[in-house]
């Protein structure tokens, strides 16, 4: 079996044991690989969902969270449920520039959605509205 079979098999693997982190990692390694059609068919469904998030990522010129980020998202959306505003604000005191990436949407439950819009937390689509 050829070295990018293998790869694919592994991330296949990965994905359907549910080790998303680790099939990310290989993902990341063999970014450039997996872009080919060919390959890229031979992925299961979530390891190609994978693919296609890392991907638009990449094309947005985005990092990964740090596992940082993904703890202070997750105190905003647990402040934002609880609708602890005090808490709240003094986490995002903290993090406004995480709020301002551009895929912050598909972290935040909507609770925080809505709380975090009225709160006008949102910087960059407030410019963007006005022009």
């Amino acid at each position: 079996m050829s070295k990018i079979k293998l790869i694919i098999t592994t991330i296949n693997e990965k994905c359907d044991s549910l080790e998303f982190s680790e099939a990310r990692r290989i993902i990341e390694l063999n970014i450039t690989e997996l872009q080919n059609p060919t390959y890229y068919s031979m992925l299961n469904a979530n390891a190609s969902v994978l693919v296609k998030h890392i991907l638009n990522q990449i094309n947005l010129n985005l990092s990964p969270l740090s596992r940082l980020e993904q703890h202070q998202i997750n105190e905003i959306n647990k402040h934002c449920t609880n609708f602890d505003i005090s808490m709240l604000k003094r986490t995002i005191k903290n993090c406004l520039h995480l709020l301002q990436r551009p895929d912050i949407d598909i972290y935040l439950n909507e609770s925080a959605k809505t709380i975090l819009a009225s709160m006008g937390a949102f910087i960059q689509r407030e410019t963007k509205a006005h022009h």
